[in-house]
C-alpha cells in the first residue's frame, strides 16, 4: 500500500510544480535585460576596437552614442580621448540601467519591467527609422520574452493569492531566494512615488537621446 504521508497532497504538488515553472518563465524574461546590456557593451567594445560586427539584440542608442563620440573626436586631438571616455561612460551607464532593470524584474517589480520594455520599444524605433529590419526583428523577439516574463509575474501573484497555495510549505530554496533581498517586492506609497519619479527621469533622458539619434540620421 502506498504511503501517502510521504507523497504529499497531489494538489499541493501540482501547485508547487506550477510555481516553479512560472518562476522559471519570469526569470527567463527578466534575463533578457541582461542580454540587452551585455551585448550592447560588447558592441561598444567592438566599435572602439575598429570592428564592424554588431549584435542586433544590443541597444541602438549606444551605437548612436558611439558614432556621435567618434564624429566629435575625428580630429584626433587630445580632446578625442576625453570624448571617447565620455562615450564609454554613457554606454556603461545605459547598460548598467538595463542590468538594474533585470535585477528588479527578477524580484517581481512589475513597474520596472514595464518601463524597461517601453525604453526598449523606443530603442527599436531607431532600427525601424534607419530601416535595419534585422535589428527591429530581434528587438521584437526580446520584447516577446519580456512580455512572457510579465505574464508569468501576474500568474505567480494570482497563484500565491489562492487558498491552495497557503497550504504549500516553503522550501529551503524559497528561503534562500528571499533572504537578504536588497529590493522589496512590494513598495509603500513613498517608495512607489520615488520609483515612479526615477523611472520618469530615466524615460525622459532616454527620450531625448532617441530624439537626438533620429536627428543625426537625417
Amino acid at each position: 500500500m502506498e504511503n501517502t504521508n510521504n507523497g504529499g497532497n497531489p494538489l499541493q504538488i501540482s501547485v508547487a510544480q506550477k510555481r516553479m515553472v512560472l518562476e522559471k518563465r519570469l526569470k527567463s524574461g527578466a534575463n533578457n535585460f541582461f542580454w540587452i546590456a551585455g551585448l550592447s557593451l560588447v558592441n561598444t567594445i567592438i566599435y572602439v576596437m575598429g570592428g564592424s560586427i554588431t549584435f542586433v539584440m544590443g541597444l541602438g542608442i549606444t551605437q548612436v552614442v558611439d558614432g556621435f563620440t567618434r564624429g566629435l573626436g575625428a580630429d584626433g586631438g587630445s580632446s578625442s580621448v576625453v570624448i571617447s571616455f565620455v562615450g564609454l561612460a554613457i554606454d556603461a551607464a545605459i547598460a548598467g540601467m538595463f542590468i538594474l532593470f533585470g535585477i528588479l524584474a527578477r524580484k517581481r517589480n512589475r513597474l520596472v519591467l514595464v518601463f524597461g520594455a517601453i525604453l526598449y520599444i523606443m530603442d527599436a524605433l531607431i532600427f525601424v527609422y534607419v530601416q535595419d529590419w534585422y535589428g527591429a526583428l530581434f528587438h521584437a523577439l526580446m520584447l516577446i520574452g519580456l512580455w512572457n516574463g510579465y505574464k508569468a509575474m501576474g500568474e505567480l501573484e494570482k497563484l500565491e493569492e489562492s487558498p491552495t497555495y497557503a497550504t504549500v510549505p516553503m522550501t529551503a530554496s524559497d528561503y534562500m531566494a528571499n533572504a537578504g533581498t536588497p529590493f522589496p517586492t512590494t513598495l509603500n506609497n513613498k517608495g512607489k512615488k520615488a520609483m515612479m519619479i526615477i523611472l520618469l527621469v530615466i524615460t525622459g533622458i532616454f527620450t531625448v537621446m532617441t530624439f537626438i539619434a533620429f536627428n543625426m540620421q537625417k
